[in-house]
C-alpha cells in the first residue's frame, strides 16, 4: 500500500494478485519439473495463509494510518 499510495483499492488488488500467482507457480514449478509434488490444498493453504496476514495489515493501515 506504500507503493501505490493513491489508491488503496489497486494496491490491495495488485498485491492479492501477487499472492495467487506466487502461491500458484510454485506449485505448477513442480508440477512442470516433477520435483516435490503438485497440490493444489497446498496452493489453497499458502493463498489463506496470505490473506491472514494481509487482513490485521489492512485493518491497521484503514484504522490508525
Amino acid at each position: 500500500m506504500y507503493f501505490i499510495s493513491w489508491n488503496d483499492l489497486i494496491a490491495i488488488s495488485v498485491a492479492f494478485i501477487l499472492l495467487l500467482a506466487i502461491c500458484y507457480g510454485f506449485e505448477l514449478v513442480s508440477l512442470i519439473t516433477g520435483k516435490g509434488h503438485y497440490e493444489m490444498m497446498d496452493a489453497l493453504a499458502g493463498i489463506l495463509g496470505g490473506l491472514i496476514g494481509m487482513t490485521p495489515v489492512i485493518i491497521y493501515t484503514f484504522t490508525v494510518l
